[in-house]
């Protein structure tokens, strides 16, 4: 087989892991040891939770018009780094923004796979309905032209999902909670706007083996 189309049957293969990873959402009013459990912690950790199971679903019909209820773009959450703001650009280059949030961030970003998951199903439709291989050309088709991949959208019916938080630090009007979420152990910075509190920004300390 042609190195070219094993790296690509690679690439889908993994990305087909990382699916069933995403296919979750969080187990809500758990108590966390080291966690006080104050009003404020209580409405973080519901955000969070929340932002998983929204996420999930645009994961699954591409619906974002959610995402703006737990995500926010506010500059206490820090700046995008380089290689995210480009990403951003690259899905959005009539854009006219002069800095972008970390809720343009996940608006991209789902727009990017809507586009790419759509664009998978329709030739995987095609290949099966003419009941042939699918061709070279058609896998490089999948490629972005940035070479990035989307993943297939989200299938199937969710699963409990267990975030377990190892500390909420609350100051004034923001907040950083470090989590594990099961793949990966996130710093999310959050911030209060009109006594209600958004995401607005996220750091991923580790990814698990």
């Amino acid at each position: 087989m042609n190195k070219r189309v094993l790296i690509i049957a690679s690439s889908i293969a993994v990305i087909m892991i990382l699916t069933a990873l995403l296919i979750a959402t969080s187990a809500p009013g758990k108590a966390y040891p080291g966690v006080s459990q104050t009003k404020e912690v209580d409405e973080i950790q519901k955000v969070i939770e929340a932002s998983y199971v929204i996420e999930a679903k645009a994961g699954r019909d591409f619906d974002t018009s959610k995402l703006q209820d737990v995500f926010i773009n506010d500059l206490r959450g820090g700046d995008l780094s380089q290689s995210t703001v480009e990403f951003v650009e690259s899905v959005s280059p009539d854009n006219d923004k002069d800095s972008y949030g970390y809720l343009d961030y996940k608006l991209a970003y789902y727009s990017w796979w809507k586009k790419g998951a759509l664009q998978m199903e329709a030739l995987f439709t095609t290949v099966k309905n003419e009941n042939r291989k699918m061709t070279k050309e058609e896998m490089r088709s999948l490629f972005d032209q940035k070479g990035r991949l989307a993943m297939p959208r989200l299938k199937g019916v969710s699963v409990k999902k267990n975030i377990s938080f190892d500390s909420i630090e609350v100051k004034g009007d923001t907040a950083v909670a470090v989590f594990d979420d099961g793949p990966r152990t996130n710093q999310m910075t959050l911030v209060k706007l009109e006594n209600k509190w958004f995401i607005a920004g996220n750091k991923i300390l580790s990814v698990h083996p």
